[in-house]
């Protein structure tokens, strides 16, 4: 007759193998790989430039040099905004 350490021990392992094949069972199942790569839906092709556009919300008034610094249209200038004391336009 078996005695109680060895009856703990199949369970155990009884256990275990059960949740061996259920854990091997289910993670074949489950799989967060992506099988198929993404495809380029769309392409176009489009001819002319860029044109800069912003809202100005502060600007440098009238400190020394701001005319100048002001009249340069990015990205063409080689003014910059190092030494300008900027106030909020209403």
């Amino acid at each position: 007759m078996l005695d109680n350490s060895n009856l703990s021990i199949k369970r155990f392992l009884k256990n275990l193998i059960g949740f061996l094949v259920f854990s091997l069972f289910f993670s074949l199942e489950l799989s967060a790989q992506l099988f198929d790569p993404f495809d380029i839906r769309f392409v176009t092709s489009q001819k002319g430039g860029i044109t800069m556009l912003s809202n100005v919300s502060v600007s440098c008034g009238s400190s020394g040099g701001c005319a100048s610094a002001v009249a340069q249209v990015p990205p063409n200038g080689n003014s910059s905004n190092e030494n300008f004391s900027m106030s909020y336009i209403d």
